[in-house]
């Protein structure tokens, strides 16, 4: 895990300090060294911690020939395999280092490299023979990379913290980008929240000439969720997945340092413990426990790690701790507000009193279809589907007494009314909130998602609602919050489920073989519990799903002095709020106990409480 940056300037030579400026921006990413490249318009930044070969692969890297030089972030998990490739088309390798192996491939094969690629990566070449700048995101976008293109030149980073002080790039805010946290609670792909900056999206690269002008963008991976569906019995299907998972495990198990696991004693984190443990024999694990019994899941941590034969560290977290919300937030490059950050950054630090790599569970919702949103989602068309023999008379006239209920009730497949299953702030509590200056800015079009949905609309809805969380959810929420929590922490997270050969081996693999039909109704990962089902009993696998997050159910009520505090600090005519919203609005919406989202008002106001706290910063 590292940080990367760097600039191709239109007319002007890049400044060695500007350089030192990104590394110093991103030191939290990599503690343990740093490097630039900087010669006539050309430059690249790079801090390092170090994973695999830690004396040697000092970056940014150069070809043995010259005409190539590499900054680059992630890990290659295939990494030996094409190595031997290389070498037996005559490339002679140096070091023992991953990142040697990317430089030679992109050299060999050019921009096709990227699909002979297993692993997570953001990197950018420098071409002297064909003079431009090669620049790749990850298949999925564990690894973040953010550029800014403007008339001085282009410019990029692993986080928009490396734009910051560039007397070369100007920030405002973008308004539309910041309507669309208010209502999704991050900010989707390519959007950031600076009008002038964007993130590369996932399984795309882009290719930068030396004047500092975008040539293209293209997209060399999107994330199918059914390619060729083969025929197994459940038996092979069982044998096929273990075989991907623990091979998947075990190469992200490559390490020369020392690594653990995250064990909350879900299904996705206590599979891949224990397949840790088969294929390394480490044994390390970390878990967290809070006060409140609503989110604790240490009983079940300390069920799969005893079962397993796992050590597991356990600590638990103080109940409210506003100081450290407010350290978290800071510290974050855009707004984010899904309040599992907090938790993820606590459960992070635990993790690197011991280690500085840690593996997860994270993918195995999206790629196993385990959110129970999926299968609302599939009910609510069904019902729409069901009742349409009514159109022509009841259903009109619903509409007409109450469009909102109807809406509701009788969505339309689109990604609108998938996101309106968890969003935060509905466009009638946005419009409240905008001030009239600003209430322009609100949009509900998501070219990104659409395109994901649109892509994937002859796939039936459950593979439909994965493929749109694959592509934004996923890369935009979960990953972009592991890597938030992780950097500051300067741990390496990796995710064995997020892995090109596990996606492509779920292509080929029946609905039936995710989806339980219990008497519950409707439930995911039918095929990870099948693995686990031979060590865990019936209710250890088939409990409720429980988040990670924050309680802010019970730290959020009203008559808490705590939650009285953050109000206070938001309605004030100080907060930074007030240049954008309505106070009054902004008020209605806080004071409310009739909230139209689930139950609670306590997201919205963790989502605004961050907003306020990152602006006032």
């Amino acid at each position: 895990m590292c940080g990367i940056g760097g600039m191709i300037l239109k007319s002007e030579e890049v400044a060695p300090h500007a350089l030192e400026t990104m590394c110093d921006a991103m030191a939290h990413r990599g503690p343990d060294g740093r490097g630039i490249y900087a010669k006539n318009n050309l430059g690249l930044a790079h801090t390092r911690l170090s994973i695999i070969d830690l004396e040697g692969a000092k970056q940014p890297m150069h070809s043995s020939c010259g005409k190539y030089i590499i900054t680059y972030n992630g890990e290659l998990y295939n990494y030996k395999s094409l190595r031997e490739e290389l070498q037996g088309l005559g490339i002679k390798f140096y070091l023992n280092s991953d990142t040697e192996v990317v430089l030679y491939a992109y050299k060999v094969w050019g921009e096709s490299c990227l699909t002979k690629f297993r692993g997570m990566f953001s990197f950018a070449i420098i071409d002297h023979i064909k003079q431009f700048v090669f620049c790749a995101r990850d298949h999925f976008g564990i690894k973040p990379f953010v550029y800014v293109e403007n008339k001085r030149g282009f410019f990029f980073g692993s986080e928009l913290h490396v734009f910051v002080q560039q007397p070369l790039v100007s920030l405002t805010i973008d308004f539309f980008a910041l309507d669309k946290y208010l209502w999704l609670g991050y900010i989707p792909t390519p959007l950031t929240i600076y009008k002038e900056a964007r993130k590369l999206p996932p399984g795309h690269s882009i290719v930068v000439d030396f004047e500092g002008k975008v040539i293209r963008q293209q997209e060399y991976f999107f994330p199918n969720a059914i390619e060729q569906e083969e025929s197994h019995s459940e038996g092979e299907w069982v044998e096929q997945m273990e075989r991907a998972i623990e091979e998947s495990v075990a190469a992200h198990c490559q390490a020369d340092v020392p690594f653990g696991a995250f064990l909350s004693g879900g299904i996705d984190s206590t599979l891949i413990s224990g397949y840790m443990k088969k294929v390394s024999g480490i044994k390390q694990t970390y878990t967290m426990g809070f006060d409140s019994n609503t989110m604790d899941e240490t009983p079940f941590a300390k069920i799969a790690g005893k079962t397993l034969g796992l050590n597991l560290n356990i600590e638990r977290v103080p109940n409210v701790d506003l100081d450290l919300f407010e350290r978290v937030i800071s510290r974050m490059d855009e707004p984010f507000g899904d309040s599992s950050v907090v938790p993820t950054y606590q459960i992070c630090n635990i993790a690197r009193k011991h280690a500085p790599v840690a593996l997860s569970g994270d993918g195995g919702d999206e790629f196993f279809l385990g959110y129970p949103r999926y299968y609302r989602w599939d009910e609510k068309l069904k019902t729409r589907s069901g009742v349409s023999r009514f159109k022509g008379l009841i259903l009109p006239l619903a509409h007409k007494l109450n469009p909102s209920r109807y809406s509701s009730l009788y969505p339309k497949n689109t990604p609108a009314g998938y996101l309106g299953l968890f969003d935060y702030l509905k466009p009638e509590i946005r419009e409240i909130l905008w001030s009239s200056e600003y209430s322009s800015y609100m949009d509900s079009s998501l070219p990104f998602i659409e395109d994901a949905h649109y892509r994937s609309r002859k796939m039936g809805v459950l593979n439909q609602a994965k493929t749109m969380d694959t592509r934004s959810y996923l890369c935009d929420d979960i990953l972009k919050k592991v890597d938030l929590a992780s950097m500051m922490n300067s741990l390496e997270v990796r995710p064995p489920l997020i892995d090109v050969g596990i996606h492509k081996l779920l292509q080929k693999m029946p609905q039936s073989m995710l989806v339980d039909t219990g008497k519950g109704g409707l439930t995911g990962k039918r095929i990870l519990k099948l693995l686990l089902q031979k060590h865990f009993n019936q209710e250890f696998l088939y409990r409720r799903k429980a988040g990670f997050g924050l309680p802010l159910d019970e730290w959020f009520r009203q008559e808490n002095p705590i939650y009285r505090q953050i109000e206070g600090e938001m309605l004030s005519s100080n907060s930074p709020l007030a240049t954008y919203f309505d106070l009054k609005g902004l008020k209605l919406i806080l004071q409310s106990r009739d909230y139209p989202r689930a139950t609670s008002i306590s997201g919205p106001v963790w989502l605004l409480f961050v907003l306020h706290t990152w602006l006032a910063k």
